[in-house]
């Protein structure tokens, strides 16, 4: 592996600066997700050992392979318009569950500044970690416990482990007249776009609004441009537009209304639909990804059919698209778009309900970890109490 390195030493606290390590452009695609799924040391043991004669935080094995690590997935893991956002010089970082910016959020260990590095932004102090807390530790402190979701089955077992408490289910008041159309596959991201487009087109032609469900800001601000060389007009709903949020979601119930939103769509708001709307069919949503996380594509759907009112739910995917939030981004089975359109549909949706269950499996696990590993640290810190 060819590397090329560049190294810029600043001193003092922002010492996280150290070091951005750049791979040559062709082989950044190959090595993103040998990072994600835990194979950097491999791309990073080179540049790491060459670093070995420099002076600071270069001469700490440990401290060196961390920053060669960080850069690395600074340049190639934490992506513009995906995983943060520039603005008014600044970088702000974007919630993968709630599409939106989570204010006053950075990342630890020199990563927020070797990105601000990277984008040519105004540098900030790495933030230091006086006491930390998992969110299992934090909730288990309150007396009481509570909350209501349409999403929670899928996490019963793992509340009544962690919390002890139940998951009861009420029935809805009304009963749901959500229709689900199924899953399309198309052969690769043109052919979805072209596809989405076309149906875009016929359903706001009927007098229905139309939900697009996208997988960031990028892919959303993308779609919509398009959308608009194609002679359709839509809203956009995404981190970057939050500050315009109310007035989006609130006209997009009317007739014919085209919006393209990200996750941001999928919590916290209600969609209201007139009386016309209803009777042409209520609102329609197409997703054009999925998630690794069942819970996040049902939050989506759940945008639809609210209180009795009719709408459809459809998906389209393409084979050269990763589950979103999957690690080792994995992708549709090639042999699938050789395969009819049904029996390629039906082969995609048990694929995605494996690779979803797999994905479940693995975030369990890696919270029941984090929470033991937690657990070991308060235990530590009283034994040592007791023993000064």
């Amino acid at each position: 592996v060819c590397l090329h390195m560049v190294v810029s030493a600043t001193p003092g606290r922002a010492a996280g600066w150290a070091a951005a390590v750049w791979l040559r452009p062709d082989l950044g695609a190959s090595v993103a997700p040998c990072l994600a799924v835990g194979w950097a040391a491999v791309v990073w043991l080179r540049p790491a050992r060459a670093c070995a004669g420099l002076d600071g935080p270069w001469r700490i094995a440990r401290r060196r392979d961390t920053l060669v690590a960080q850069a690395l997935s600074a340049l190639h893991l934490y992506r513009r318009d995906r995983e943060y956002l520039v603005r008014d010089g600044r970088i702000e970082i974007v919630d993968a569950n709630t599409g939106r910016v989570a204010p006053g959020r950075a990342w630890s260990a020199g990563l927020h500044q070797l990105i601000e590095h990277k984008e040519r932004t105004a540098g900030t102090l790495p933030h230091r970690t006086m006491v930390q807390i998992t969110s299992a530790q934090f909730f288990a402190r309150y007396w009481r416990l509570g909350g209501l979701s349409a999403t929670l089955a899928e996490a019963a077992g793992e509340l009544a482990s962690s919390y002890g408490v139940a998951v009861v289910k009420v029935p809805p008041r009304t009963p749901s007249r959500r229709v689900d159309l199924g899953l399309s596959v198309l052969t690769d991201a043109s052919a979805l776009r072209t596809e989405l487009i076309a149906r875009t087109r016929r359903l706001a032609a009927s007098g229905r609004p139309v939900l697009i469900g996208t997988r960031d800001v990028a892919e959303s601000e993308a779609l919509a441009a398009e959308m608009v060389r194609a002679g359709l007009a839509p809203a956009v709903l995404n981190a970057r537009h939050d500050r315009d949020e109310a007035a989006t979601i609130a006209q997009a119930g009317t007739a014919s209304r085209i919006t393209i939103a990200t996750n941001m769509a999928g919590r916290g708001t209600d969609i209201v639909l007139s009386p016309a709307v209803c009777a042409a069919g209520g609102l329609a949503l197409v997703a054009t990804h999925l998630h690794a996380s069942r819970r996040l594509d049902r939050q989506l759907h759940g945008r639809v059919a609210r209180r009795g009112e009719p709408g459809t739910v459809e998906t389209l995917v393409s084979l050269d698209a990763p589950l979103a939030g999957a690690a080792g981004t994995p992708r549709l089975p090639p042999l699938v778009g050789h395969l009819p359109s049904r029996i390629a549909c039906g082969v995609a949706s048990m694929w995605i309900q494996v690779v979803q269950t797999l994905e479940s499996t693995r975030a369990r696990h890696a919270r029941r970890r984090l929470r033991a590993q937690a657990e070991a640290r308060a235990r530590q810190h009283v034994i040592g109490r007791v023993i000064d």
